[in-house]
């Protein structure tokens, strides 16, 4: 029989002890990890074959309501080639006897020397929606990342422009919402709002599907982080929100009323 004293078998204890310990805490730090939108982006862009590293997007609203829409895209390839990506647009807020079309227009601006041509394909237009892709030729590779910039005008009373016209629309707020149809890892939009309109009750919310019902857990993740700034440039006031690793398939908007139109 062999007989161990404790000052024996602690050492071992003790080591043990160590790795259990350690081992826990990985297994706490991986779980931690798992959890983060950092780490969903990651997964789902796997799944996709690539990431949009930036999607900013600019609204310069004039006077009469129309807006100049001016993205910024950042695709990465991961494990496949990208041939191309889709967008729409829509015009949820505007009048009947005002609707204009859609025009979107590419400027080229690529990363590095890049010799990859994007070609806008229009897909479906109606008075108050616009379905396009952006065709990469050749394909973005493996590995490489492509940055380009295109513009889409929207038409005139495409937004309000005094509290009688959002009563007349029965809505409770002008807004502008963004849907994340890829996974992304840096989302931004930029509103500048027109001279001579004031603004009053900016606020930004996360929707889920085109009712605007609020995911709340998303919402407070934005609100902690103080995603949405209001401020003034000259004369014009300016609403913009940042959103690090936006949800897949949920929307982010900015919302606002109309005070006053100068003059008007």
């Amino acid at each position: 029989m062999i007989t161990y004293t404790i000052d024996r078998i602690w050492p071992y204890l003790a080591v043990s002890l160590a790795s259990v310990s350690g081992t826990v805490y990985i297994l706490s730090f991986v779980g931690r990890q798992f959890k983060t939108v950092g780490y969903l982006c990651q997964l789902l862009g796997e799944q996709y074959g690539f990431v949009r590293t930036k999607y900013h997007v600019g609204y310069e609203i004039g006077e009469d309501g129309s807006a100049t829409v001016k993205t910024m895209e950042a695709l990465k390839s991961i494990n496949a080639p990208i041939q191309g990506v889709e967008h729409y647009t829509a015009v949820l807020t505007s009048l009947e006897d005002t609707l204009g079309k859609f025009r979107v227009s590419l400027s080229e601006r690529y990363s590095g020397t890049s010799n990859i041509k994007v070609l806008p394909k229009l897909i479906l237009s109606t008075p108050n929606r616009l379905y396009f892709q952006l065709l990469f030729e050749p394909s973005i590779m493996v590995g490489k990342e492509l940055e380009y910039v295109y513009e889409v005008n929207n038409p005139p009373s495409t937004f309000v422009r005094s509290q009688e016209e959002l009563v007349k629309r029965g809505l409770p707020y002008d807004y502008i919402s963004m849907k994340i149809a890829y996974p992304t890892e840096e989302f931004a939009m930029k509103i500048t709002f027109p001279l001579g309109l004031d603004i009053d009750q900016v606020s930004f919310d996360v929707w889920m599907g085109d009712a605007r019902l609020r995911l709340d857990k998303e919402y407070q993740r934005l609100k902690n982080g103080a995603a949405l700034i209001v401020r003034r440039q000259g004369q014009n006031q300016i609403a913009e929100l940042v959103v690090k690793y936006p949800i897949l398939d949920l929307k982010y908007a900015v919302t606002w009323r109309p005070v006053l139109i100068s003059g008007g």
